[in-house]
């Protein structure tokens, strides 16, 4: 190394909260830890607290050694953590070492402090990776890596469903750092001594207080998880209250994964004992729970179990906590926030406001599709409705294969005498409805590109011996259609509300208006309508 050289540097520093008065605050267990004050020259203040040492034998050494020919004899190790605490402007900062983290209380930092002050220093055409969250209906982790620094749009993001949790790349100013990787925690790589951490607190304070970040990456204030113990506490005893007043006007139950709703026969839910029940309903259930409800607590809703009892099985498994089964959305401190499969979502106003009109702007089809029935599956509904009516024909679980896809899909579940391909789905009957919105999408561009589809479709046709009419509104293969002759209907079975369509959960919109855009951008007409439950099976 060049004599006088600043030796480059990888670092994980933290931003303690404001109520952080000390470094003694941070810590979780003081008394197992070594505190050691600064010089009276260190141009900051601070202290270093760090673990004693253990020595232990490597687990490994257990595992190989049957096999060796000679004995390891004694193998040991040891390791060190610490955390170096630093007061600048009034903040602490917290440099971790090793598993230093650990020492630190896990409520005590800024929740998303790394990736705010990485996202307004790196420069927008030099990412490297990002970690992202897309909901859809389970949460999905992804890492997406470049094999060199390139720009947000070779990432393929989805700014309206990824939610980014962490982000690696190069800043604008290298005398700032010459990587930044940004989550909870800053992780940065620069020459610096530790006699330069005050000044570069400094830096990363600003940065963090800095908006530079709206201009390229915006959408990340559209949808966070929310991560404070106390906001989730608050919103914890919110929802308790809310079930206590049997309000559920925006609470519904879904499961939190995908299921095959064709093999499940009936449901059981803690605390009603041996009741059984045909669906997830919240009223129903609490009818059911009766004067119980006043005794909820968040602890029940997290320990009441939901088990299915699928068809040909007389046992009921076990499946999901009765609290990852609740979506509800609600207004907390002037902020709106959603909980779904037991996590909460905080939801830029904004953001809301622009989803909900546009959602609130698609027209319904012009013909309505009739009620459904109390317990009525989707499949008999669609078959009564072509049963009872020449102007539809039932398509539901006739498969169509795109010549590049691997699996068949269902092409629609109603064809209509106007040019509608109607898609039918219990709101209840997903944790989002994104599988019916998905459906129509994708059924809708092969219906345009895939000339086999057409083909097939005209062969099913002909062999379910439907009316000529519907044969006709199939272009053959050698015809590609005409998307602004047909319209895309998503038909929702729900009780009808007051404020329909707003009454669906915030991300079943979400998911719905990125799909419509997709499907308007091809051309087509998308309309939505909630056909409407009615209470008594006999309609």
């Amino acid at each position: 190394m060049t004599r006088g050289r600043i030796p480059t540097q990888k670092l994980t520093v933290l931003l303690l909260k404001k109520s952080v008065e000390s470094p003694l605050h941070a810590v979780r267990k003081p008394q197992s830890l070594v505190r050691v004050p600064l010089r009276n020259d260190a141009p900051y203040e601070g202290e270093l607290w760090y673990s004693r040492p253990r020595t232990r034998t490597p687990q490994w050494k257990h595992f190989v050694e049957p096999v060796l020919e000679l004995p390891l004899g004694e193998l040991t190790t040891s390791s060190v953590s610490a955390v170096l605490f630093v007061k600048a402007k009034r903040r602490f900062f917290a440099f971790t070492f090793g598993y230093g983290r650990n020492i630190l209380k896990p409520n005590c930092y800024e929740r998303a402090f790394g990736l705010r002050v990485a996202l307004n220093r790196i420069h927008h055409e030099r990412l490297r990776s990002m970690d992202l969250r897309t909901y859809e209906d389970i949460m999905v982790t992804t890492r997406k890596q470049t094999s060199r620094s390139a720009e947000l749009a070779a990432f393929g993001l989805d700014i309206s469903r990824d939610l980014l949790r962490a982000v690696t790349g190069e800043p604008d100013d290298h005398a700032f750092a010459k990587r930044l990787t940004g989550a909870d925690a800053l992780t940065f790589t620069a020459q610096i001594t530790a006699k330069n951490l005050g000044e570069k607190c400094v830096e990363i304070l600003h940065a963090f207080r800095d908006n530079r970040y709206k201009q390229h990456f915006e959408w990340v204030d559209h949808l966070s998880e929310v991560k404070d113990p106390h906001i989730v506490n608050m919103l914890n005893k919110a929802l308790v209250e809310t079930l206590k007043k049997r309000d559920t006007e925006k609470l519904h139950l879904a499961p939190p994964e995908v299921i095959d709703w064709q093999s499940v026969e009936k449901f059981r839910i803690g605390g009603t004992r041996r009741e059984q029940y045909d669906d997830l309903d919240i009223d129903e259930y609490m009818q059911a729970l009766g004067s119980k409800i006043d005794e909820m607590t968040i602890e029940k809703l997290k320990s009441y179990q939901v088990s299915v009892r699928w068809t040909g099985s007389q046992d009921f498994q076990n499946k999901w906590s009765f609290f990852s089964c609740i979506v509800w959305e609600t207004n907390f401190n002037g902020r709106l926030y959603a909980l779904v499969e037991g996590r909460w979502f905080e939801i830029e106003r904004n953001f809301a406001n622009r989803v909900n009109s546009f959602i609130a702007s698609l027209p319904a089809p012009d013909r309505p599709l009739p009620p459904a029935r109390k317990n009525e599956r989707e499949k008999e509904y669609n078959r009564r409705v072509s049963a009872d009516s020449s102007t539809y024909v039932c398509l539901d679980n006739v498969l169509v294969r795109g010549e590049d896809m691997s699996t068949s899909i269902e092409f629609c579940d109603l064809l209509s005498d106007q040019n509608e391909l109607v898609y039918v789905k219990r709101k209840t009957r997903s944790a989002t409805l994104s599988h019916l919105f998905a459906q129509g999408t994708v059924a809708a561009r092969l219906f345009l590109q895939d000339a086999n589809v057409r083909e097939q479709l005209h062969t099913k046709l002909a062999g379910m011996r439907v009316n000529k009419k519907f044969r006709d509104l199939i272009p053959d293969r050698s015809t590609r259609p005409n998307p602004s002759d047909f319209k895309i209907v998503y038909a929702i079975i729900a009780k009808l509300t007051r404020n329909w369509p707003l009454s669906l959960p915030f991300f079943s919109q979400l998911n719905l208006m990125q799909n419509a855009k997709l499907l308007q951008g091809l051309g087509y007409d998308v309309r939505l309508q909630c056909v409407d439950l009615l209470s008594e099976s006999n309609g």
